[in-house]
């Protein structure tokens, strides 16, 4: 199988083939669904950097339902992935990251945050981690948002998009990206063993010891209605 490498500053990154579809991808809507370990997250920030840089003055929201989880796991990986070159500035106490461009990415908690304060904003992209836990009227206000007025460095027109990764449940999502087969929505399932190049060994053998029905969802990354008798 063919790879594909990034270079982030000084790092090299040896995508898996859904990573490089979710990075590489257009449409307006993104799920990156798939079993621990599964690569979503790098494809997560790749994503991110991507919007970043390529569009100047862009404007982005990270969120998950804690922040505290988005904080000790995405983020802090973020800025192991990013070098410091590309960031102009980190203020921690408002969670927003400045680019050398001027784009901006935002950190936040969605679970005490009032859709008031999601109605402010003036949106490039979102992306949503573990977005199955997150409620989908939340969802629907970030997608009001996506109204900013994105272009490259030679004025043409970029794209405006909400991605998600999330592990295989039965919510809002199934139905988004499964059930309605809406067209500017691309789903992306992964499992576990597709990123098994970049995983330890050890690691990936006591996800394999695990009962056939939690492997399914969880390393085979099935999303389907059987989910339902789990």
């Amino acid at each position: 199988m063919k790879q594909t490498r990034v270079q982030i500053g000084q790092k090299q990154f040896i995508l898996n083939p859904n990573q490089r579809v979710f990075l590489r991808a257009k449409d307006k809507f993104i799920c990156y669904s798939g079993g621990f370990g599964s690569g979503k997250s790098l494809g997560f920030i790749l994503k991110t950097l991507d919007l970043m840089l390529r569009y100047p003055n862009n404007y982005g929201l990270w969120g998950r339902y804690n922040y505290s989880d988005l904080r000790d796991s995405t983020v802090k990986d973020f800025f192991d992935v990013c070098p410091p070159e590309w960031i102009q500035g980190y203020n921690k106490q408002e969670k927003t990251v400045t680019f050398y461009n001027h784009s901006q990415l935002i950190f936040r908690g969605l679970k005490d945050v009032k859709k008031q304060e999601i109605r402010s904003l003036n949106l490039g992209f979102f992306g949503l981690e573990q977005a199955e836990e997150i409620d989908e009227s939340l969802n629907d206000e970030l997608i009001a948002r996506l109204r900013r007025d994105v272009k490259d460095f030679d004025g043409n027109d970029g794209v405006r998009q909400g991605f998600y990764t999330c592990n295989p449940a039965l919510t809002w999502l199934f139905k988004k990206f499964v059930q309605e087969k809406n067209p500017d929505h691309l789903l992306i399932q992964s499992s576990t063993l597709d990123n098994a190049q970049n995983l330890p060994d050890d690691y990936v053998k006591s996800l394999m010891s695990k009962p056939e029905s939690w492997k399914r969802q969880f390393v085979y990354g099935v999303w389907d209605t059987s989910l339902l008798s789990e």
